[in-house]
Parts: structure tokens; sequence; C-alpha cells
């Protein structure tokens, strides 16, 4: 167990990873966000080359001589060093690879918050990863491991090496670098018999911890000079303290005999982990809104989704569920009171006129549009209102989950697992080609609606992206960067979604494209040329595999 996973054990709201783990442990953070349940995801990041460091400590420690040893870490430090007939700097460049940046991005994007230890490590993630996550925060729990210093204790002369929680071969790099200081060096860690009055008579403090500063803040405690890693940030919270790069050997060296003599460190900030912000909640009004619901001979999916709707945080909603022609499902809606059925009397094939019908008859200030067998989390409607309140925005649309199943001949369905659709941002640049924005997603003030008009029945399978590029070329769209909905895909091709008709949506955008020109936009038109020979390239989509496997 890591140091950090030990302190925020027994915490359900907090998860620990490392960027290796970290695709293992998402199936965890989904399964906490689908309940309704914050999760912030607290990631360990190790710099590459104390990886590489740690990795291979025994071609340093295991050298014919001690000017052997310390020109291979020289070697190390000045980044010459030769790992398995590769160049230092591909294999700390490839160190976790890109398997490891798409679950951190993925895990980024779907927790509530990403804890960081430091601003180093912020910083590292987003170097190694190519991200910085939206909603971040900086701040460490108490290291429990440092015990509280003692009363008054003659000051001696030993250097003293804390080691808790460090990995063995770094212990020993770090050993055999100071193998010709003049002080004695002891090592220890909570376990060593009267440790506290080994630190306390101390005449310098190292805090060998390469990633983590809770070590080096409950070690200032103590008043003697301290040195510690830069890797690990404790310079940021901090001063008086002198840093090293933990894979070079003069540097740690110098820093050692500059902190003989030095001052005391004096702690500039410890913040723990800052308390949650509420869940978003639209604190001055709740304005109505609409839920438009087609639904079409599937009412076991569609009385767990009116189920699923009660556990919305939002005060104020109004469902619609529209029958597209399919079998009665009175009994069902009857059990949901407030839930308003609309009836028709044809099936027109697709969700376009049932959603029109819908909207139609429901009175909301804001409305949205949800599938029968789709999903919204708990916070969805409040996130978007929010978003849509606070920037004065008409429109407004999410990240969103995919939730992989496969549908049983007798109407059951197996849960196989998830992957994460995410959007930068959307522009009607972007939509003058494709469709990037999740239908369940999306919110609009009715006034946005009235402003368009609704759905175009003569759609042929484009009118979705088709009222989405209305409304952008008439509103801005406000994003929210995670997932709050989720999209049900059916692996065997089950419902409306089939191989059969897979093609036709290639005829829908040649419909869209028609309706929109690019003229003097050659990048769109060339485009819109690669999509459709993707979509004529098939009639049957690749098959698509879950990312993440369902919690069981």
């Amino acid at each position: 167990m890591t140091s950090l996973a030990r302190r925020y054990g027994g915490r359900d709201d907090v998860l620990v990873a490392t960027p290796s783990s970290l695709a293992s442990v998402i199936p965890a953070v989904l399964e906490r966000r689908r309940a309704g349940r914050r999760v912030d995801l607290a990631i360990e990041v190790e710099e590459p080359r104390v990886a590489l460091l740690r990795t291979v400590a025994s071609q340093f420690l295991e050298a014919p001589s001690p000017d052997e040893r310390a020109g291979r870490l020289d070697m190390l430090a000045a980044g010459t060093l030769a790992v398995n007939d590769q160049a230092q700097g591909v294999v700390e460049d490839g160190w976790y690879g890109a398997a490891a940046a798409i679950a951190y991005q993925h895990g980024c994007a779907i927790a509530d918050r990403v804890i960081f230890r430091s601003v180093m490590e912020r910083e590292r993630a987003r170097r190694l990863f190519g991200e910085r996550p939206a909603r971040e925060v900086i701040g460490i729990p108490e290291d429990d491991r440092v015990p509280m210093p003692p009363g008054t204790v003659p000051r001696g002369e030993h250097i003293v090496l804390w080691a808790a929680d460090v990995a063995p071969s770094l212990v020993s790099v770090a050993q055999a670098m100071l193998w010709d200081v003049r002080a004695p060096v002891l090592t220890v860690d909570s376990a060593t018999p009267n440790v506290a009055r080994v630190l306390a008579s101390a005449r310098v403090i190292i805090a060998l911890d390469p990633d983590d500063p809770a070590a080096a803040i409950a070690l200032s405690r103590y008043g003697i000079p301290l040195c510690a890693s830069w890797t690990s940030g404790a310079a940021e919270y901090l001063d008086g303290i002198e840093s090293y790069e933990p894979w070079a050997r003069i540097g740690f060296i110098e820093a050692i005999l500059r902190a003989f003599g030095a001052t005391s460190p004096r702690l500039r900030r410890a913040d723990p982990v800052p308390p949650p912000v509420p869940p978003a909640l639209v604190r001055d009004r709740a304005p109505l809104v609409s839920i438009v619901m087609p639904t079409w001979n599937r009412p076991h999916d569609l009385r767990a989704n009116l189920t699923r709707l009660r556990a919305q945080t939002y005060p104020n909603l109004e469902v619609v569920v529209v029958n597209n022609n399919g079998m009665p499902v009175e009994d069902v809606v009857a059990d949901f009171p407030g839930t308003l059925l609309v009836n028709r009397s044809e099936n027109t094939g697709n969700s376009t006129m049932p959603r029109n019908d819908g909207y139609a008859r429901s009175r909301g200030e804001f409305v949205t549009f949800l599938d029968d067998d789709d999903w919204f989390f708990p916070d969805h409607v409040a996130s978007s209102i929010e978003a849509l309140e606070r920037t004065g925005a008409c429109c407004a649309y999410s990240n969103f989950l995919v939730r992989l199943v496969r549908r049983e001949s007798d109407g059951s369905e197996t849960e196989l697992g998830w992957d994460l659709e995410r959007n930068p941002g959307i522009t009607s640049f972007e939509l003058l080609v494709a469709n990037r924005i999740g239908y369940m997603t999306v919110f609009c003030r009715r006034a946005a609606i009235e402003a368009v008009g609704p759905f175009d029945p003569e759609g042929l399978g484009g009118e979705e992206v088709e009222m989405w590029l209305r409304l952008a070329q008439r509103f801005d769209y406000v994003h929210l960067d995670r997932p709050t909905t989720a999209y049900t895909i059916r692996v065997n091709w089950g419902g409306q979604a089939t191989a059969a008709n897979h093609h036709l949506f290639a005829g829908g955008y040649e419909y869209v494209y028609r309706r929109y020109g690019a003229t003097g936009l050659p990048h769109i038109l060339a485009a819109r040329e690669r999509y459709l020979a993707h979509l004529r390239s098939s009639d049957v989509p690749a098959p698509r595999l879950p990312r993440y496997a369902t919690v069981t």
C-alpha cells in the first residue's frame, strides 16, 4: 500500500491510483458516478527518472568500485545512460505509454476532482500526459508516520535519512551516494527505536520521498535543518529547506553540506485537501425543466429510466413520455405520478417526430431530450442548469459515457462495460462536418428552440446534427467538461441502430451538407468528403468494446 492510499484509507469519497493502476480504478469511479456519489481521484505521479533510478538501482549498487558507481550515477543525472540498448531519454519519454495517458485523461474527465500533492506533481502529470484537469485541487493529508517531536534533546552530529514509504532501492542509492560524507548517516523510519529522539538530535534531516511532500512538512516540526527532493514539491510548502535532485549524486551531497548550520525550516502553508464544493445547484430559483423521452416497445427500459430520474438532485422537473405507437405503457407511467404520457398513432421509424410532439406538449423554460435506454446521472440536470444560468448561454452540453450492453432475445440485458466520449469544445465549424455532441446531453432554453424551430422531420438521419448546427449558428453552447449522462450501445446492434441501416447515416450527412454549404471553407469541404467516405466504407460499423469493465 502506498503512503497516500494508507492516509486516505477508509474514505469512500477518495480513490488513490497511479498512472499504471488507473485503468483498473476507473470502474470504481464510474460506479460511484452512476450512483450519484461524488468521488475525488488522488493520482500519485512518479517522475520517470526517479522510476528509472528505482528500477535500475542494481546497476549502480553492484558497480565494482565506488568511482565506477559514481560514474554511472553521473551518466543517469546527465541523461546519457543506456537502458536495454535504448537511449535514456527514449525510455523516460515512454515510461508510462499511450494507454496510461488515455486512462489519465479519462480519469480526470470522470472524477469530481483530481487531487495533487503539489503543483510540481500537477505539472509533471501535464507534461507526461498532455492534460491539466479542469477540476483539480492541491492538498495533502497529514503524514501519520512521522512522530511528534519530544522535549528538548541535545543536538548531535549525525545525518538522518527519513526513509518511511520510500522504495528500498532508492534508499540504498541514497546511502551509496553518501559513502564518503564524514558525518555519521542513520537511516530511520517509523519503526526505528526512539526514532523521535534520533530525529530531534540530528544535525540534518533528509526527507527521501521523491514524490510526496507530506514527510518533509511533518519533519519540519523538529526545527532541524532539512533537505528534500524538489520533485516532491516540498519547497512549495516550506521555506528554508535545501532541495536536491534524487538522481544527482553531487547535488545531493552539496544540499546536505549547505544544510549544516542552516536555519530551521519554516512552514509556509500545508493545506489539507479542502472540502468539496457542494453539488451544483440553482440557488436563487429553480426554473421548470422538461425532459422529453420517446419510447417504443421497451417498457422495462422505460420503467428503469423513470426510476433513475427520481434520483435527480434538481427539484423542478417535468417528464414527458412519448409512446411512438408501441405497446401500451400506461401501467408503467401510472407508477410515476406527474409524468405526462403522449400516445402517437403512427410510428415514424425514428425519434424525430416523438421528440417534437413531446416538446410541443412540454412547458419547461429549459428542455432536454432522453431516450428510454440512456441515462442521466443524478447531478445532470442541476449541473446543466447551473452552467446555463451562470453563463447566460442558451445551450449546454456535456461529455458522456458510453454504456455497452448485450441485449438478449427475451429483452434481458447484460452490461459489459463503459467507455468515455469527450469533446474539448464545439463550435459551428466542427458541426459543419460531423456531430460530436451526445444528443441526450444537450440542454436548451425554450426560447432558443422557439427561435430556430424543432427537429427537422426530413433530416434523413441527420436531424440531430442539423438541429445542433441550426442552434449553433444563432446561439453559444457552454460545455460541461465531465460526463453527466450515459449513452447505451448494444454490441449486437438491436433496436434502431442496426447494421442494416448503418449506411443511412451517410445520407443524413449529405442532407446536412446540402442545406449548410461550406463555400470558401476548403478544409471543411475536404473533411466532409473524408467523413462521407468513412460512412460509406462499410454497412456495418466496427465493433465497439468496453474500455472499462462493469464493477460486479
